[in-house]
Formats: C-alpha cells, structure tokens, sequence
C-alpha cells in the first residue's frame, strides 16, 4: 500500500481512494474514501498495526459480519470487507456507507439546540435501531454518543459493532469472541454485568443500560456518575456499587416521569430494567403521549393525575359535582384492572423470556452430532427449531412469531424459497392477530415479507404484500412520510412486474407531483421519481413520454452541482434507455461518448459456444451470477429475448466471474436448467471497471461496438430498447 508523501495517508485501499482521516481511536482508523465503482464516497475502517493479533483480527472480522446481517435505515450499512497489504502485513478494512456533516448525537443536539422533547424524539430513534438489531440476535455492548451519529437532516446511524457478540452464537464462537475475564467496551457506558466480564451472562438488557447513560448524557451534558478517576477498577466500583445521579437534581427542566424512564434504564438489576430498547422507546412515547409511562409505580394519585392532564375540562366540571363520588368508585376499579394488566404484562415478559430461553437451548441441544466430528448446518438447526415451534408457545403468539422471523431470515439467506416464505408469512399472521394490524411489530414483519416478494417475486404477491404495507404506513405514519412514500414506489414497481402498467402510469404521475410539492422541483428525490416513471413510462410502451420525463430528470443533475457521481450516471443511463427505445442512437452514443469496449474481454473459458447470427449490429453483454436471485429471475428473460432477435441481427453475451457460492458446476447446471442458448463465458472481471458494473445483474448495449447502454438499476433491458436498436438498423 503506498503513501501520499505529503499526507502520509495511505493512498488506496483496496478500490477505495484514500482522502482523510475520520476518526482514530480503539482499535482501529476510520478514513473518508471515494470507491471508484460505483463512484461513491464511503467510510473506510482498517485495523491498527500495532493491535493486529490474531483476537483483535477476530473481532474486526466479526464487526463486519455483525453489520452485514443488519438492514435498517439507522444502522450504518456495511458495502464490503476485505483485507490489503501494509508493507508486507496482511490487515483487513471494510467500507460502510459514508454519513456526510454527521454529529455525534451530543453535539447534533447542541448544535441545533434541541429542548428535551426533541432530544426524546431523537432518541426514539436509537432506541429502534438498537431493537432491529437485537431482534436479528446481535448485541452492540458498547453504545455510546460517539458510536451514534446524526446527519444533517436528523436522521440516526449507529455504527462500530466491533465489540458486538451474536446471541445465538454456540458456546465455541461466544469463547473466541470473548474469553471470559476481558473487558470490552467503553467502561463509561458499560453496564454492571459487563465488568464481570462473562460474555456468556450478558444479554441485550446490557445494550438497554448503554441507552440510559446515553439519555442522561443527552438531557444532562453529564455522566450519570461522578468519574474523575480513569482506572477500570475505580470505574467498575462506582458503577457497581454507587447509586446513578438523579438525573432531576443535575439538570433543570426534566420532568420527573423522564427522570424515571431514566433510572430504571439505569437500574444495576436488569431485571428491573426495561427488558428491551423497545420498551424504553414506547416509554418515553407514552410520556410524550401524556400516557402512563410503565417506570411509575402505578398508584391512583399518579393515575389520575396522567387522567387530569389529558382531560382538563372533563375533570374540572366533574370536581364541582357531588355525583363525582360515583364517578370516583368507577374510576378506582378501572385503576386497580390498569394496574393489575401493567403488572400482569411485566410477568408475561418475564415468563417469555424464560420459554423462549427455554426453547432455544432444548433446540440446540437436540441438534448437537452424534458423533464426534459429525456435521450439523445451520439449514438443520432452523429445520428442527420450525419443527419444534408448533407446539413450543400455544400461549405466547408473540414469542413465536419472533422466533419465525428470525428462522424467516436464515431461510432465506440460505436460498431456502419456500421455507422463508412460509416463516415470514407466519410471523406476520401470528403478529397482525395478537398485536394488531398497525402494531410497529407487525408493520416491520410485513415490511420483511415485502421484501421476500420484491427479491423473489411472482409479481402480483409482491403488489399485494406492497399495498398491504403502504396503506398501513398511510395510516400510521401519514401519506407523505418518507417511509410512506418509498413503499408508494414499491407499489408502482410491482404494479409493473404484475402487468399492470397503465395503473401504474396513472399513479407514477401523482407519486412525482407529491414528491415534487414534498421536496422541491430541484430535488434528487425528485430525479429518482421521474427516473422511475420513466421506466413505468416505457415498459407502458409511452416512449415518446418516457424520452420527455428521462430528460428532465437528467437536466435536473446539472442544477445540483452537490449530486454524487452514481446519481448522474443513473441518470444518464436512464436518459439513454428511453433515447435507445425511441430509436435515437446517434443521441445516446453521444451521451457515452462513442466508448467502445476494451479489444479483449479477458474471456477465461467458454461455457457455452455463442449462437451464430446473421447480420450481428447490436451486442447485449448480459454479466450474472448464478447465486443471484435477481440474476436467477432475469437470465429466462434474456433467453426468451435470444430466441425473439437473434435472426434480426441481435446477439446476447453472458458474462460471469463465478464468484461466491456460485462454481464452474453450478454455471454449467444454471445452463442446462434454462435451456440457454446463447453464450456464455467467464470473465476475469477487469470489464466492470470499465462498464461501471454497480451489482448483478447488469446489461451493456453495444451498437456497431459502441455503448449505447449501461444498466440503471437492477440490469433489466426493455424489450422495447431491442426494438429500438432493430428499427435504427
């Protein structure tokens, strides 16, 4: 790796173009970097040198594989690990998205002086974050204001899950992870049961406590315990054994409800504690609400006096009135049944807690080899915990629809279609009855079902599970909340894959003014609005009006100078699909530049021989690969494409470099599954520099050897594009 001699920055790392330095500290250094493809900036973190033994290298690795099990809009997204070479030593990076002009949520509050109430809104925010990542079984065990950022239009990231431990690791990996007696984390921040330093007796309520002294520190600007000493030990004392401030006697203006949810965050017996960042999010909600916040011993002067404060006039007329006394004796009873549910519902927690335990262990003991050096896959764990689950909760719907999502999940990594259809849609069924249909649990059980059909289709579940989830949002967070609006696009691509295309002309048009009127006409959410009913607009077969949207869309970029590089190349190959449709190719040779491919494809074998066509203008490189699902979907297409154009002088490419799960064999079987018979190659991969290859699959058009057309998206190439070509010909 060399250096910039001026800088002393390493100048690469892997494909990422060093710029500065973030951040340094722990173990490792945080650089901001431009990846060269796709043209993106992106954080960059490399271990140090000098803490590269083989435990830190342990933990680095298991940051990233945290990460990438994480899919959330508050998690900082991981894009790749890797490793490079330092001077002759082996140290692995990985590249995370990039959060421009991000704060700490500290100094985000301090900058834009929020008052308590948008700091508890904020917080709401990290509290979900950190509750995805406990419902996909992964511990953070060092949250902390530096590890939670803001960006400047207020929404959170979390990130650095270096010290993070997977809750359902087996007692092998939970050992090397964390051998017992190592701390780890940021003792300020730590939790009573963290510094006894047994990973195997820590659990999400640790990440619970974090969150308290994060929201003292955010309500306070102060620690909830006077640390002058720096020692570990002197730390662990203090945080063992001496009681948290009072968070009302440090900072002026907090209401004592807040001053409650806080301390029980707080509270060196987690099981007093809130059991899970979910509840100390709809805490702090019901406070904000005027509700009964669940930290408060629920007595009748407390009770009526949430009741006084939402109900003013009704308790003012009522006091001057004798028959109050009857009201009074109504009022007791509905008291002691509210308190009795609040008591009841902590024990069922509790109870569930214990089952689920319960459950999961008897699962992985029943799935242990027979013998000695036997087999067991995780593909076998999830059999027998979906076997075992019909019976194991008939009581606790809950429960077993958490545990379905998270098997849900697995399945469907494992490429296990039906399965992972079949635990996701149950999830949601047992959700969607026992908590209701607007519940934040259910919403974010249909949400994952949505995505199963997005990858895996057919068409018309996806608009079905889409609609089902966007009306929900509609109801719950409004019609032109963000979230609201992405599943509203969603919607209008399934509307597309089910056939439906004039519904989904119809509607694309109002999408981009709500959007327009939302954000502005001089907006990328605009661009990438016109850039989607662009694509409606011609699989619709309105060329001539999908040419008019794409070029506005492409003009917008030039009046945002700020728009990064993959947005304008977006843009352009959208611009250049519709110009292509409409059999305008001098235009869109224009657009690339009249770029002609390298003279060699780097071609490393042949799969299968190239079918011969007559009079071949127009060249289709086609790059997949067989693990894709998305490839899985589209490579029949292409076929069906092949045997529709090839004697009009049409000739499709496939081009793979056999990566990940995918091998030579697999390619081969992939072949004969779909009856391709078009060619097909390896490649050596030096071609997706060149294309700017953003994922897979991905399309190239090549008129007369010139690019007339890069993939916008997910690779699809209309079949009015083909026609286009024909007609120029």
């Amino acid at each position: 790796m060399g250096a910039d001699p001026q800088t002393g920055l390493p100048a690469k790392i892997g494909p990422y173009v060093i710029k500065r330095v973030i951040a340094s500290g722990g173990m490792g250094t945080v650089y901001e970097a431009l990846q060269e493809n796709p043209r993106r900036p992106a954080a960059v973190k490399v271990i140090k040198r000098n803490m590269a033994s083989a435990e830190a290298l342990r933990r680095f690795e298991r940051e990233a594989q945290a990460l990438a099990r994480l899919r959330h809009p508050g998690i900082a997204q991981i894009y790749e690990a890797g490793t490079f070479e330092d001077d002759g030593v082996t140290l692995p990076f990985f590249a995370l998205e990039y959060i421009p002009n991000a704060r700490t949520i500290s100094d985000f509050a301090a900058a834009k002086d929020l008052g308590v109430r948008q700091k508890l809104d904020l917080f709401t925010q990290v509290c979900e974050a950190v509750h995805y990542g406990h419902q996909r079984g992964i511990i953070h065990r060092d949250l902390k204001p530096a590890n939670i950022l803001v960006d400047s239009e207020g929404r959170v990231r979390i990130i650095d899950f270096g010290v993070a431990r997977a809750v359902d690791a087996d007692l092998e990996q939970a050992d090397a992870q964390t051998r017992v007696g190592q701390i780890v984390g940021t003792p300020q921040y730590m939790s009573p049961e963290q510094f006894d330093a047994d990973p195997n007796d820590l659990d999400t309520r640790s990440d619970v406590y974090a969150l308290g002294v994060v929201l003292f520190e955010l309500l306070a600007d102060r620690l909830p315990y006077d640390i002058e000493k720096t020692g570990i030990f002197d730390i662990a004392r203090l945080v063992c054994d001496t009681p948290a401030k009072n968070l009302g006697a440090v900072s002026k203006g907090i209401d004592g409800e807040i001053d409650l949810i806080v301390a029980k965050a707080l509270n060196k017996d987690r099981e007093r504690r809130y059991q899970s960042a979910f509840g100390l999010a709809e805490d702090i909600r019901r406070h904000l609400k005027g509700e009964a916040i669940a930290a408060r011993t629920t007595n009748f002067s407390y009770q009526a006096r949430v009741f006084a404060r939402r109900n003013k006039a009704a308790v003012g007329l009522a006091s001057a009135l004798a028959v109050l006394l009857v009201g009074g004796i109504l009022w007791t009873s509905k008291l002691y049944v509210d308190v009795s549910a609040q008591r009841s519902r902590a024990e069922t927690a509790a109870a569930q807690a214990i089952a689920a335990n319960d459950f999961l262990k008897n699962t992985l003991n029943s799935v242990v080899p027979p013998g000695f050096g036997d087999v067991r896959t995780i593909g076998d764990l999830c059999d027998r915990v979906a076997e075992d689950l019909d019976e194991a909760f008939p009581n606790d719907p809950v429960t077993e629809a958490d545990i379905r999502n998270t098997i849900g999940h697995i399945y469907m990594a494992l490429d296990k279609r039906a399965q992972s259809e079949f635990q996701l849609r149950k999830a949601y069924d047992l959700r969607r009855t026992a908590l209701g249909e607007h519940h934040a649990l259910t919403l974010a059980a249909l949400q994952d079902l949505n995505i199963y059909y997005h990858i895996f289709g057919p068409g018309q579940d996806f608009l079905t599970s889409g609609q089902a989830y966007h009306q929900a949002l509609t109801q719950t967070r409004g019609p032109r909340a963000p979230e609201t609006l992405a599943a509203w696009s969603d919607v209008l691509t399934a509307m597309g894959r089910a056939g439906d295309f004039s519904t989904a002309e119809r509607e694309s048009r109002a999408y981009c003014q709500i959007v327009e009127q939302q954000w502005g006409d001089r907006s990328p959410q605009l661009i990438t609005a016109l850039q989607e009913r662009t694509q409606i607009q011609m699989e619709a077969g309105l060329i001539e009006e999908a040419v008019g949207t794409a070029q506005r869309a492409y003009g917008l970029c030039e009046s945002l100078p700020d728009l990064d590089h993959t947005a304008r190349r977006t843009a352009l190959n959208v611009y250049a699909s519709a110009l292509v449709a409409a059999g305008r190719i001098g235009e869109a040779k224009d657009l690339y530049g009249h770029r002609k491919p390298p003279a060699s494809f780097g071609v490393e074998m042949e799969f299968q021989p190239p079918a011969k066509v007559t009079g071949e203008k127009v060249r289709v490189l086609v790059f997949f690969e067989t693990w894709c699902p998305f490839s899985q979907r589209y490579i029949p297409q292409v076929e069906r494409m092949n045997r529709q154009y090839r004697d009009l002088g049409v000739e499709m490419v496939g081009l793979t470099e056999v990566t990940r799960s995918s091998n030579v064999d697999h390619v081969r079987q992939f072949i004969t599954d779909n009856d391709l018979s078009f060619g097909v190659y390896q490649e050596t991969g030096r071609l997706s520099n060149y294309f700017h290859i953003s994922g897979t699959p991905f399309t190239v058009i090549l008129h007369d050897q010139e690019v007339v057309w890069e993939s916008a998206g997910a690779g699809w190439v209309n079949s009015h594009m083909i026609e286009g070509l024909i007609s120029a010909n």
